[in-house]
């Protein structure tokens, strides 16, 4: 957190410096790096506002292409808050602008943050177009990370919400085969990690826990610590779900510890509210109690205005169910709303 602040520091005075001096394409980059920044920081509100700047900065010099990120990015925070319908206009813009400009890359972004904001509106076929739209762009430009997030809430957003998990298993087999045909490491584990999540979902819990098993040990191969860890804190739940409450509680520690020790805020919280549930299975009052206090501080982790972040309304059911499960009936209805 002292870099990020360092940084966000460093990029204040910059911006005002190339303000000055009249580079203004640069200052409004460095107006967007800044946003960014302030986000990580948890300083949400001034990284709306500075986004805003960078916004109006790139339009005031006809910088259409920095004008799209920034929309884009100012999109995406909105969503992030909970704020969709004022995000719809932001993200078609930036799309308009991606594609004036010919920006795939951005392109293939831009639909997908849409698409999410069209999911979150009720606008189900729309998000589906934006998605599968993204999702063709990202795989003819050879992007793992733009294929596994379309991939992803694809599967969230559209299968899922319809319920054909049978269509999405088939959807994913395809997609990994190609990803394997490409020798595509990186989008097989990630590719491996969702097939995990759906056929835990399905019930399938043997073939689940093998998918993220194999996905974990190849995102640790390959150096991605946070997507290994949300990984290994799902297998955990896994095996929960397979009757092994004990092994489940110490692969859920473990990766709360690594996420704790590398400072990744939301993996962590991820793993605490997922150890919270899992003690409530096991019930006893003393779990019950230590696992009450691990949801609430990972709700803790994560910044006042983003309700929206994945999972966070389950992490809010698990708290309600401990405190249920407790005699705390008031706190529990409260922790519900």
């Amino acid at each position: 957190k002292k870099g990020a602040q360092h940084s966000r520091d460093e990029l204040e005075a910059a911006a005002e410096i190339l303000q000055d001096v009249g580079a203004f394409r640069e200052a409004a980059i460095c107006l967007h790096e800044l946003s960014v920044t302030m986000n990580r920081l948890d300083e949400h509100g001034l990284a709306v506002a500075t986004a805003k700047r960078s916004v109006a900065l790139s339009r005031e010099i006809g910088d259409r292409q920095q004008e799209a990120t920034g929309l884009r990015r100012l999109a995406g925070t909105y969503m992030s808050r909970n704020q969709s319908a004022e995000a719809l206009p932001l993200a078609l813009r930036a799309l308009a602008l991606h594609r004036e400009v010919g920006d795939r890359s951005a392109e293939y972004s831009a639909l997908n943050v849409l698409g999410i904001i069209q999911a979150h509106l009720g606008a189900h076929e729309e998000a589906e177009t934006s998605l599968r739209q993204s999702l063709h762009i990202a795989e003819s430009t050879g992007s793992s990370e733009g294929t596994n997030h379309a991939a992803f809430n694809l599967v969230h957003f559209c299968y899922e919400h319809r319920g054909d998990f049978e269509g999405c298993l088939l959807f994913l087999d395809t997609r990994l085969e190609k990803a394997k045909a490409e020798g595509d490491d990186y989008l097989v584990a990630l590719l491996r990690r969702l097939e995990g999540r759906v056929l835990t979902q399905l019930g399938q819990y043997d073939r689940a826990y093998r998918s993220l098993a194999a996905a974990s040990e190849n995102l640790e191969a390959l150096g991605f610590l946070s997507s290994e860890l949300e990984c290994r804190a799902y297998s955990g739940l896994v095996k929960a779900f397979l009757g092994d409450l004990e092994g489940s509680a110490a692969t859920l520690q473990a990766a709360a510890e690594k996420a704790r020790e590398a400072r990744l805020h939301r993996v962590l919280a991820w793993a605490l509210w997922l150890r919270g549930f899992v003690d409530r299975l096991a019930g006893g009052a003393e779990r019950l109690r230590a696992g009450l206090d691990r949801v609430q501080e990972g709700l803790a982790l994560i910044p006042d205005g983003f309700a929206g972040y994945s999972w966070f309304g389950n992490a809010c059911e698990i708290a309600a169910a401990l405190h249920l499960a407790l005699g705390e009936t008031d706190k529990a209805l409260a922790r519900s709303k």
